[in-house]
């Protein structure tokens, strides 16, 4: 048995609610025989961590699910940084036939894939957009891993986050 014990758990209050509860606390005398006789610890009340930590899950399970149902590829990119995707969603697979993994992994952009001679109109837009910070949007060509062609509807924010400015956007097939 171990001398230390934590546990959380919920308690019901005098008013008939429920609080969250974290106990704490070490066995500091023990009988003869080992078993223990005096401990001591702490109650403390961790009501609002608990309520916070479900809320948070609660969102990522929001954004994971709309995030899903989005008909192109969200994004978030660096913009000091050579706009390097950050973030993509699941809809990469479906726009550049490249999973959201492996498009982190390869430090890609999404004017990564971007036909070339659309690089400078791409980059411009970003960078005046990011001055100004503000919103924008274009049409490009892009090309799949397999070699296809597809126009992409591309909108885009510039969001100051944590004193860094970074690109959110939506990638939109456009193609017909």
């Amino acid at each position: 048995m171990s001398p230390h014990y934590e546990q959380e758990y919920r308690l019901k209050t005098n008013a008939g609610g429920w609080k969250w509860i974290q106990t704490k606390g070490r066995v500091v005398q023990r009988r003869a025989d080992g078993t223990p006789l005096r401990a001591i610890g702490t109650h403390i009340d961790i009501n609002e961590r608990k309520l916070a930590e479900f809320s948070l899950r609660d969102q990522e399970q929001l954004m994971t699910s709309m995030m899903s149902n989005l008909p192109g590829m969200a994004y978030r990119l660096e913009a000091e940084n050579d706009f390097k995707a950050i973030f993509v969603s699941e809809g990469s697979q479906a726009l550049f036939e490249i999973s959201k993994e492996e498009f982190i992994e390869r430090s890609a952009s999404p004017w990564d894939y971007i036909l070339p001679e659309y690089h400078s109109v791409v980059e411009t837009n970003y960078k005046k957009h990011v001055k100004s910070m503000s919103g924008g949007e274009l049409v490009v060509p892009a090309l799949t891993l397999s070699g296809k062609v597809k126009w992409v509807l591309d909108r885009f924010r510039a969001v100051k986050l944590d004193g860094k400015v970074v690109l959110d956007g939506i990638l939109i097939d456009d193609t017909d």
